[in-house]
């Protein structure tokens, strides 16, 4: 009798813990067609729907720390932008290769474009928040847009930008760039971080609701109105965070500050990384602040989504199974077409984005725990 009762005590527990785990996903399936169904793009704005006097200067900010590589191919974007109004600011950040140079040719081309040549890093300080704040202290524009190296614009993006943060009465706006995935490596690894965020976060909720938990932000692409990110200095606050961007957005919302968060097209893209090991090392250094840096939620999710599935088919019925794998399908789907990706590859690649997401998050929650982690050469 009693290993009767354990045995139906044990059918009830997993029975239930399987409807737990197909409603999460039945959730998460939601969420990404909410964020399909609603537009996460800029506003459709050309040149010509601007008047003069709706022009403000604009100030490009570009920290570069060995970027040789890159940093001419975004300069040249810059060059080609249909925005009438812009100075362009670079920090070179210690730089050992040719960027000083590059920086240096280009500015004694054009007036607009001016760096600053960077000493050593101040103690308390990570490398990027310290050029970021030192860029700003030197920007005189009514916007500051700080971009990566490796991000490139389209001729409208500073026109379309400027008019959303008009339209919306925004003090920040930040856009997750379309990734460009040229290999095997970046088809393994980079789109998981979009199948992270569309599944979790409902994008118009971080304009409209005024909940702090409802924040995202991408640091390649941050524009902010030059007032409210004096009030704030964002780069100094977090000045020793891992994820200053996402921080940031959190603080500007606590402070009731109106931010969105958006998703890019062809007017914005980014080659993140190269090799599978370099897409280990970023996302393993970002990845708890994907999970509003809790263990809990990210080993939550982790286990979840590596088990919902083989726990539906082993302990739950064939219906319940099949549907979990169709909702599975479809959000891998969805968030194919609403981050502009291949929806052949992001299914076939599925297993192997998956893998690198276990053993990103594992790496990360072990180097969480250890403290520090190097990047570009420097302990952060």
């Amino acid at each position: 009798m009693n290993n009767l009762a354990e045995l139906l005590l044990f059918i009830f527990i997993t029975k239930w813990i399987g409807i737990l785990l197909f409603t999460f996903l039945a959730i998460r399936s939601l969420v990404v067609l909410s964020n399909l169904l609603r537009s996460n793009k800029l506003d459709r704005y050309a040149p010509a729907d601007f008047k003069e006097s709706e022009t403000p200067l604009v100030s490009i900010l570009i920290p570069a720390r060995n970027e040789e590589n890159n940093l001419p191919e975004l300069l040249d974007d810059i060059l080609e932008t249909s925005y009438p109004r812009i100075e362009v600011i670079i920090y070179n950040d210690n730089s050992t290769d040719n960027t000083l140079s590059i920086i240096k040719e280009y500015s004694s081309k054009y007036s607009f474009i001016k760096y600053l040549d960077g000493k050593s890093l101040q103690q308390g300080w990570n490398g990027k928040q310290h050029a970021c704040h030192q860029l700003s202290t030197s920007a005189t524009g009514e916007y500051l847009l700080f971009l990566d190296a490796d991000v490139r614009i389209g001729k409208s993006l500073i026109h379309r930008s400027v008019a959303t943060i008009k339209r919306k009465k925004l003090s920040m706006l930040s856009i997750f760039p379309k990734q460009i995935l040229l290999n095997r490596s970046n088809l393994s690894t980079v789109p998981v971080m979009n199948w992270i965020l569309l599944s979790l976060l409902p994008l118009p909720l971080v304009r409209k609701c005024s909940w702090s938990s409802f924040s995202a932000a991408n640091g390649q692409f941050m524009m902010f109105l030059a007032s409210a990110y004096r009030r704030h200095q964002p780069h100094s606050y977090f000045k020793t965070s891992r994820a200053e961007d996402i921080q940031t957005a959190t603080l500007f919302k606590r402070r009731r500050e109106k931010i969105a968060t958006l998703l890019g097209d062809e007017d914005i893209k980014c080659h993140m990384y190269n090799t599978y090991n370099e897409a280990t090392e970023g996302f393993s250094r970002n990845m708890p602040y994907f999970f509003g840096n809790s263990i809990f939620f990210q080993l939550f999710f982790t286990i979840f989504t590596t088990l919902v599935l083989p726990w539906l088919i082993l302990f739950n019925s064939i219906f319940l199974a099949v549907s979990g794998a169709i909702l599975i399908l479809l959000i891998r789907i969805m968030f194919a077409i609403e981050s502009e990706y291949s929806i052949k590859n992001m299914i076939l690649y599925a297993p192997l984005q998956h893998w690198f997401f276990l053993k990103v998050s594992i790496v990360s929650m072990f180097k969480k725990k250890r403290g520090k982690l190097l990047w570009k050469g420097r302990e952060i």
